[in-house]
């Protein structure tokens, strides 16, 4: 009798499966379920899973879909007219920073409907240079609130 071949897993060495990746990640990014309740919740149906594994999980999902990420940013930039914004985050326990320490989300949004996409993107400051590397090579109309920042990287474009 032969045994079938166990599928490759995201996360070599791990009992994570694309689906319970994918579960924990939308309890926690769209539901705003955090770790520390979906523990709660796996440990009630017997299930012993430890916060620091489903950070870590969630960190190597990240860096397993920042090539979708790559290609969306590189698609958005196509767009004739995006949206940019940033927003305040409190980011608690972040290496070598208070957790009152204000850092932000710049958020691009493409209006395209054919390239529907929200790009979002951590910074520990509202920094110009944070618009300029996300814009470097975007050439069309940049819609902002007016925050310097964001014009620092629209000040040398061609519209």
């Amino acid at each position: 009798m032969a045994a079938a071949k166990k599928p490759v897993q995201p996360i070599p060495k791990s009992m994570a499966s694309p689906g319970l990746l994918a579960s924990v990640a939308v309890q926690k990014y769209q539901d705003a379920l955090p770790l520390y309740r979906q523990t709660e919740i796996f440990k009630r149906i017997g299930i012993e899973l430890d916060r620091t594994t489903l950070a870590n999980w969630m960190v190597r999902c990240g860096q397993l879909i920042q090539p979708l990420i790559n290609l969306i940013h590189e698609k958005m930039l196509e767009q004739k007219i995006i949206h940019a914004d940033e927003t305040r985050v409190q980011v608690l326990n972040e290496p070598g920073r208070a957790a009152e320490t204000q850092s932000f989300m710049w958020v691009l949004r493409s209006t395209m409907p054919a390239c529907a996409a929200v790009l979002f993107h951590y910074e520990p400051t509202r920094s110009g240079k944070s618009a300029e590397a996300l814009l470097r090579d975007y050439q069309g109309a940049l819609m902002v609130d007016g925050f310097s920042g964001q014009r620092c990287a629209t000040k040398t474009r061609s519209h």
